[in-house]
């Protein structure tokens, strides 16, 4: 055999085993082609159903959240008392009867002077019934800021609704300088309890309505 045949063959050997060496390491590279896009996949999808739950979390937190600053909201606001605004020139007095069933209330205001009252109210007390004169006698003015001041002839009165029941009334007249006397009587249908006293108003006056529970 000649020089020039042996050459020949072993490069045609060499090229052979390039060739063989490429194909391996084609393959190898499509099989971890192949084996990275599923596990691609499933992080993806992992990090979707996590995002989920984090959202599912967060709203049900924030559900939390708001029934229970609504709840405390609620709770503060059943404890402060509800104010009545007076203005009158004159000494006063004045009828209140209000009664509770429930969370609900009932009013029954008079005016018992001799000279015309302005009193302010809730502006969620509905007025159901003017006594004593005619509707059109005892005029409303517009809500400001939660309360409808009404203007009470004399011995006039008011009969209100009330959506929730007051546990203590605030009374003030401090831009009066005559003093006022308030007849108040309460009564509890719930435990048929009825209770009176007279308040003496000067300037601020705050009065407890129902025993402890």
């Amino acid at each position: 055999m000649s020089t020039m045949s042996v050459r020949k063959k072993k490069n045609s050997m060499q090229k052979s085993k390039k060739s063989t060496s490429k194909k391996v390491a084609e393959t190898r590279k499509s099989r971890t082609v192949i084996r990275s896009m599923p596990e691609k996949k499933m992080h993806l999808g992992m990090h979707l159903l996590i995002a989920g739950s984090a959202v599912g979390v967060l709203l049900l937190l924030s559900t939390i959240d708001r029934v229970h600053f609504s709840t405390l909201r609620s709770r503060a606001q059943e404890s402060l008392p509800t104010t009545i605004g007076l203005e009158h020139d004159l000494p006063l007095k004045m009828g209140i009867v209000l009664a509770r069933k429930a969370s609900t209330g009932y009013a029954s205001i008079t005016n018992d002077s001799d000279a015309a009252i302005r009193i302010s109210l809730p502006m969620e007390w509905q007025r159901t019934e003017v006594t004593g004169a005619p509707i059109a006698n005892v005029t409303r003015d517009s809500p400001v800021f939660g309360f409808t001041r009404y203007s009470l002839p004399p011995h006039t009165g008011l009969k209100m609704l009330l959506p929730v029941a007051p546990d203590a009334l605030l009374f003030e007249s401090k831009t009066s300088i005559a003093s006022a006397a308030i007849d108040l009587q309460t009564v509890d249908l719930g435990v048929n309890h009825s209770s009176r006293q007279i308040v003496l108003l000067q300037s601020q006056a705050l009065v407890t309505l129902w025993e402890a529970e």
